[in-house]
């Protein structure tokens, strides 16, 4: 089951990974309330489940409430690769100095975790060459130890005091694919904004054989129109 970037979000911030300040937005009037709650410049968001929403026109910026309102009722109700757009995730716009990509997944192969990291954060990782792309396999018991988190920050570049933000930031995700029986757990883009990371998107997807240990997680529609009326009609 693929969660919505809000409700990945809602879960990151749960488990300390650090994420825009925002709320969802349902009307052009309630995008509007939740900008001049945050104040400044915002980002508008289709809340799709579907990739490549920049592409498709469903991520627009704000600089004022107005604007807020003008790019959210753009964007609700336009169909994005088959999906209808009923909400909105209306957030700060981010400061980004670089754009990371970590993810924590499962290589069926290896019957392991896997790390993945890559410097070329942005773009989906099947285009991003396989020479800037980190992999490594994790202990299901250990998860990430500090070493290979300071090891994959010298790899992506960082130091510091990012060094040890993505040590927290690794570790919480591991603790959210251990116990939310996640099968993938990705940040991309990793925002680099001064010194914080913070996670300017949110992809999860739960195990559907785990979903019975997840009471507290919502039930997720995954089908487009499309495919529930083939659902419906038995094909």
């Amino acid at each position: 089951m693929k969660l919505f970037e809000y409700m990945g979000k809602e879960l990151f911030a749960r488990y300390g990974v650090p994420v825009p300040r925002g709320r969802m937005a349902a009307s052009p009037a309630e995008a509007a309330r939740v900008a001049e709650e945050i104040g400044g410049p915002v980002v508008v968001k289709a809340q799709v489940l579907a990739g490549k929403r920049g592409k498709g026109g469903g991520i627009k910026f704000a600089s004022n409430p107005q604007e807020a309102a003008e790019m959210a009722g753009a964007i609700l109700g336009t169909a994005l690769q088959g999906y209808t757009v009923e909400t909105v995730l209306v957030e700060e716009q981010l400061k980004i100095e670089r754009e990371l990509y970590v993810a924590i997944t499962v290589d069926g192969t290896a019957k392991k975790p896997v790390l993945i990291a890559s410097a070329r954060g942005g773009m989906d990782i099947e285009e991003v060459p396989e020479e800037y792309i980190l992999k490594v396999h994790l202990d299901l018991c250990l998860g990430v130890q500090p070493f290979l988190a300071r090891e994959v920050s010298r790899r992506l570049g960082l130091s510091g005091s990012l060094t040890r933000e993505m040590q927290s930031l690794l570790s919480a995700m591991y603790k959210v694919f251990r116990e939310k029986d996640a099968e993938l757990v990705e940040i991309n883009p990793l925002a680099v904004t001064g010194e914080r990371l913070v996670a300017a998107d949110a992809k999860v997807t739960i195990d559907d054989e785990a979903l019975y240990r997840q009471k507290d997680l919502p039930s997720v529609e995954e089908r487009t129109r499309l495919e529930k009326i083939a659902h419906e009609t038995g094909l």
